[in-house]
């Protein structure tokens, strides 16, 4: 064969293995519930690198990386059929650890889902057997032999293993190519093999068995509004005595003798977004959180669908941001899902909108009662300029704390919007609404910290609304006289909202974790019979 054959053949093989791994990815897309667009330069990027390294490595390294690309596409396709998203690394190690769980609920699956699945089994090893076929023959070159062995091997372990600070913040998207997911889900969890047989993991893995369902034909069951706020920190509300009343309407409707309130500082389940709403939706209660979280055992969502609500989950924030949030908190417990370019097509996936905005998509649902909604906004995140319109900026402009004063007003302003958008819905049944923020953050003329060396990084509000006496009386009375809250305390309540038997938790001792679900650099929380505020390093053995 001349040179000239051969430079065309390899070309024609890079082209086909390209498409096919393209096409796998787009088909995959097609036929389920992936609601993110496909990043079609990242796909063409990933799949072109793949065929490259399969064509130009030695022997046994296609077969390796064949196999790779097989075993992606067969747990990416059953995984995306089952739930509706890539597959992330907690759930891949729970998949081994309860194998024969998961074989138990094969034959409960429907047939449609099971054909699919063993379509896409059947044909990712056929895509093997004729990558290994048509690229047996052509050249094999120990540079590239040695890439995968950095790029599939050595780096994603690497990762996971030095670098747990870092590892959680490469957590499965939608918006990630099918590779690229798969990638970075199997570095995490051969770091979690890895640090299992080697001790190396920080804390034993936090669990709770679901709590018992106690609903009867009499259960009262109210519509359920959770604003769980962005960065919004209870150090500037004027309902917990700021300088400024930057809360007007929060403290008239806390006074409001037709509803029944509770208003308490509350310490946040984390300093970053992603852990404090794994937390707070999944009652998780101390580290490491991810395989409870994953085991969706203690979902709210989950058990808002068992009980017979519409759930619900809006969001203002970058699809690409929060799509993993919403994967690990609902997931397939949701019946809506909206994030900026699902309510407006004018929107990317990266480009957050106006809270307002989904405020009217709420407004605009035709929701079954009972419902259980989640708003999960911009709200006071930073840049804080962008964050309130220019009618609504009352304590002026031109400073980092001036433009955050104004967006924790203009936050006062869309609660009272969601207030009367709940009170309208609620036709049947009572309503009770939770206020709280994933964490605070810290403003002042010289910083913008989330330091947990700052209260105001994980102070946050924690406010519960009801025009019902009983449900008052019986989910939200029992903390009145805590001095301050912990977010598994608001995870309580709406719990027993739903009727679960949960008992009613310590609202003086607790964790507040850093950055990240395995608990790296958390701390233990201890509040005085005064309300003062102790921090101390968490450490297992005195938990």
């Amino acid at each position: 064969m001349t040179l000239q054959h051969k430079i065309r053949n390899t070309l024609l093989l890079t082209v086909l293995l390209s498409a096919a791994l393209y096409f796998a990815e787009y088909l995959l897309r097609s036929i389920t519930d992936i609601t993110s667009s496909q990043n079609i330069s990242e796909s063409l990027q990933i799949s072109l690198m793949l065929s490259l390294l399969i064509v130009f490595s030695t022997k046994k390294f296609k077969i390796f990386l064949s196999a790779f690309i097989s075993i992606a596409l067969i747990f990416q396709s059953s995984n995306a059929l089952f739930y509706g998203g890539w597959i992330d690394p907690v759930n891949l190690y729970l998949f081994f650890e309860n194998l024969s769980e998961v074989v138990n609920i094969l034959p409960k699956l429907s047939l449609s889902i099971i054909l699919k699945s063993l379509a896409f089994i059947v044909a990712s090893i056929a895509l093997l057997y004729w990558c290994y076929r048509l690229a047996k023959d052509s050249l094999g070159y120990k540079t590239a032999n040695i890439l995968i062995l950095l790029i599939f091997i050595f780096q994603p372990i690497r990762d996971g293993l030095l670098y747990p600070e870092k590892i959680e913040k490469r957590f499965t998207k939608d918006t990630h190519s099918l590779i690229r997911s798969f990638h970075n889900s199997y570095g995490i969890f051969a770091s979690m093999l890895i640090s299992d047989a080697t001790g190396g993991n920080l804390y034993s893995s936090f669990r709770q068995d679901e709590y018992q369902d106690l609903r009867n034909s009499s259960s009262e069951t109210p519509n359920i509004f959770i604003y769980f706020g962005e960065s919004l920190s209870s150090k500037y509300m004027g309902e917990y005595g700021y300088h400024l009343d930057t809360t007007p309407i929060i403290s008239q409707l806390i006074e409001d003798s037709n509803i029944h309130a509770l208003s308490k500082e509350t310490i946040a389940g984390a300093a970053a977004t992603m852990p404090s709403s794994v937390r707070f939706f999944h009652m998780i209660d101390k580290p490491d959180a991810r395989k409870q979280a994953s085991s969706f055992n203690t979902s709210l969502f989950r058990y808002a669908k068992l009980a017979g609500y519409e759930t619900t989950y809006l969001s203002t924030q970058g699809e690409s941001y929060v799509n993993h949030i919403y994967k690990l908190i609902a997931g397939k417990y949701s019946d809506y899902y909206f994030t900026p370019p699902l309510m407006d097509s004018r929107f990317n996936d990266r480009q957050e909108s106006d809270d307002r905005l989904a405020i009217d998509q709420f407004a605009n649902l035709e929701l079954q009662e009972p419902f259980f909604a989640v708003l999960q906004p911009n709200g006071s995140h930073a840049p804080f300029d962008a964050k309130s319109p220019s009618d609504k900026k009352i304590f002026g402009t031109g400073t980092e704390l001036k433009e955050y004063e104004n967006s924790v007003y203009y936050t006062d302003l869309n609660i009272e919007a969601i207030i009367e958008q709940v009170k309208e819905k609620s036709k049947s049944k009572p309503w009770i609404i939770f206020i709280t923020s994933d964490h605070g953050t810290h403003v002042d003329g010289k910083r913008i910290s989330r330091s947990l060396d700052l209260p105001a990084s994980y102070m946050v509000p924690g406010i519960v609304l009801t025009d019902s006496q009983n449900i008052y009386n019986t989910i939200v009375k029992p903390y009145a006289d805590c001095k301050k809250l912990f977010h598994k305390n608001f995870s309580e309540m709406i719990a027993k909202a739903l009727h679960r038997d949960v008992p009613i938790g310590s609202c003086d001792k607790g964790v507040l974790f850093n950055g990240l679900l395995n608990g790296y650099d958390s701390r233990f929380v201890d509040i005085d019979e005064d309300g003062a505020v102790k921090l101390s390093v968490f450490s297992e053995t005195k938990s």
